[in-house]
């Protein structure tokens, strides 16, 4: 369901202006705007199109329901993709893990650290580092073939999961590049979230 739309024309504000002579870092998420509605029908959510008071900036927000979990994606003309998502369980009480996309020298780097582990699959370990506090249950959750390869054919650069203040919230977070350019690659991503979701609830 559609929920909102605050539209209007950006004006000639300094600031504008500036990113429009300086357009590393900025992209304008209005043009997405039809496809993040596609989606937002199709996970029966609430999408809303955000300007700033200003009207230099936008914002694009779709909230959802998913097996009780809400789930919010969000993107702005200076920020990525960022998925979040709050789920409450005993069982991912205390845990965490992270997974990023490294150069060389962070692969190297992590090595030293006692909270990285690899996955046995030559391509993901080149990829991707991967950190936690508990090795089996990221392990468990992460034994997917479809998830891996998920990872693998994505453009995703920082996954995070997270317990928070060692009680039952958990947050788990997406954040991704400014290449989610179409409807089927935000499906994709979309999936690859709620498999997760999947995956930590049956740890």
């Amino acid at each position: 369901m559609i929920k909102s739309e605050i539209s209007g024309q950006k004006n000639q504000s300094a600031f504008y202006k500036y990113v429009i002579n300086n357009p590393k870092g900025f992209f304008s998420v209005r043009e997405k705007k039809e496809y993040w509605k596609e989606l937002t029908n199709d996970i029966n959510g609430e999408f809303e199109l955000i300007t700033t008071v200003s009207r230099d900036l936008d914002k694009l927000q779709i909230r959802c329901i998913y097996n009780g979990i809400q789930i919010t994606f969000s993107e702005t003309d200076t920020k990525p993709l960022l998925i979040q998502a709050t789920i409450q369980s005993e069982q991912l009480k205390d845990f965490y893990f992270e997974i990023t996309k490294g150069d060389f020298i962070e692969r190297l780097l992590s090595k030293l650290s006692k909270r990285v582990i690899t996955l046995n699959n030559s391509k993901f370990d080149k990829d991707y580092i991967i950190k936690t506090n508990n090795k089996d249950k990221t392990f468990r959750f992460l034994d997917s073939k479809s998830i891996v390869d998920y990872l693998l054919d994505s453009d995703i650069f920082y996954i995070e999961g997270k317990a928070q203040n060692n009680n039952t919230d958990f947050t788990l977070m997406f954040n991704v590049n400014r290449e989610v350019n179409s409807y089927e690659y935000l499906k994709f991503i979309q999936e690859l979230f709620f498999s997760f979701i999947d995956n930590l609830n049956k740890l």
